[in-house]
């Protein structure tokens, strides 16, 4: 994915489902989107997209959404109330 007009439609594609939600986090101290599942009861999330920035340019994303087993040994930290959102 290269260029502002791939990285918009990447996130338009997130934003026109309605299965997930996003907040934001830290995995293993980077910054990432933490994706949860509409109406889970589980506070985890189900996968995480971690964004590699240089300032304000977004240099890199790389969505672990067909690798959620990356989850388990990851550490994950929510910013603000991720974890506390009410399905």
């Amino acid at each position: 994915m290269r260029g502002r007009d791939e990285v918009s439609s990447y996130f338009g594609n997130y934003a026109r489902e309605d299965r997930w939600w996003l907040a934001p986090g830290l995995v293993e101290g980077r910054p990432a989107a933490l994706v949860f599942e509409q109406g889970a009861v589980l506070r985890t999330p189900a996968y995480f997209i971690v964004l590699n920035w240089a300032g304000d340019w977004l240099l890199a994303i790389r969505d672990f959404r067909y690798a959620r087993y990356a989850l388990e040994a990851a550490d994950v930290k929510p910013i603000g109330a991720a974890f506390v959102r009410d399905a």
